[in-house]
């Protein structure tokens, strides 16, 4: 008797184990499939962002490594993102078989080798997103800036005359107003 009870300890505990091996697969794997959706997020949104209209944008001619830099950031983004959504689909694919065929502690010890590598992945292609995404946004902000002149004399002078020109239209047009009123009123009157 004593025998048997020790046998369904030992069943018990390998059961518990078991399961745990499980809890922490899963967890695992719904993580990765979290790096998977959000480095798919990063890809999409670094292909808009090497887009034409940011590309025609660039500073080429005035500062080509600016450009080149741009260029460099979007590429690292949209590299690293795609390396990150296959290998952790790959490695979701292989532990699910691992943990089916051959045992679930394997399926665990594969997850975790290969995490930290994805996750780096993942991390350096929110750098090379963020990174061209600062540079668009300089290039755009210098881009609005240099389009507006700064006032000369000959602005001053012409913004004078043209204040002027509608100072005389109001009035003018205010006259006539008046003198409608008037004559209108006089006509009326009689």
């Amino acid at each position: 008797m004593l025998a048997g009870e020790q046998n369904r300890l030992e069943k018990e505990r390998q059961f518990r184990e078991l399961e745990v091996l499980y809890k922490q697969l899963s967890f695992l794997l719904d993580r990765l499939n979290n790096y998977n959706t959000q480095a798919t997020l990063v890809t999409g949104f670094a292909f808009t962002a090497f887009s034409a209209d940011a590309l025609q944008a660039l500073p080429y001619d005035h500062q080509p490594i600016r450009s080149y830099i741009f260029c460099f950031f979007c590429t690292l983004a949209m590299s690293c993102a795609i390396t990150c959504v296959c290998v952790s689909s790959y490695l979701m694919d292989r532990a699910e078989r691992l943990a089916m065929n051959v045992s679930v502690e394997k399926a665990v010890a594969a997850v975790r080798l290969w995490m930290t590598t994805i996750r780096r992945l993942y991390i350096l292609s929110l750098l090379g997103l963020l990174g061209s995404a600062c540079l668009l946004v300089r290039r755009r902000r210098r881009a609005h800036h240099s389009l507006r002149l700064p006032p000369t004399r000959s602005h001053r002078a012409m913004n004078r005359s043209l204040r002027r020109a509608e100072r005389r239209r109001r009035t003018t047009s205010t006259r006539r107003t008046a003198r409608a009123s008037v004559t209108w009123w006089s006509a009326s009157s009689s």
